[in-house]
Formats: C-alpha cells, sequence, structure tokens
C-alpha cells in the first residue's frame, strides 16, 4: 500500500485507496465529486491524498444501495 507520511499521520494516494477498498480508480474519483465516498485532501491543483484514519472510518459507516464498497456500479 502507498502512503506518504506527514505529521505522524499517514496519507494514502487514490490508487491505494481503490484497492483497499476494492474498487477502481474511476469509481473512487466519482465518489469525490459526489461526495459519497472518504474524506480527503486536495493538496495543490491536482494532488489527491485521503487520511488512513477517514478511509477506516468510512469503511465502518454502513452504505446502502450504489454506495457499497464492493461492486458498486457509479
Amino acid at each position: 500500500m502507498e502512503t506518504h507520511t506527514t505529521n505522524d499521520s499517514p496519507l494514502m494516494t487514490p490508487a491505494a485507496v481503490s484497492t483497499l477498498l476494492g474498487i477502481s480508480k474511476p469509481q473512487l474519483q466519482r465518489m469525490r465529486s459526489r461526495n459519497t465516498g472518504p474524506d480527503f485532501y486536495r493538496i495543490g491543483r491536482r494532488l489527491i491524498r485521503y487520511s488512513s484514519a477517514s478511509v477506516t472510518a468510512w469503511t465502518l459507516v454502513p452504505h446502502g444501495g450504489d454506495y457499497g464498497v464492493r461492486g458498486a456500479d457509479f
């Protein structure tokens, strides 16, 4: 898993998060644009990072319908 550490808080790339959640990077991007996925940080204009804590917290909340972690079509 690809992570970057800033102030003892691991940050994850979209590729790492999509692998962890079992979804494609385009699905994760759609979830970002719809505010249905884990909280993320935009660093500059293009760099996106997720805190491992926000990804873990997001996975613990039930997501019904089209926003399930695996097998959803967005």
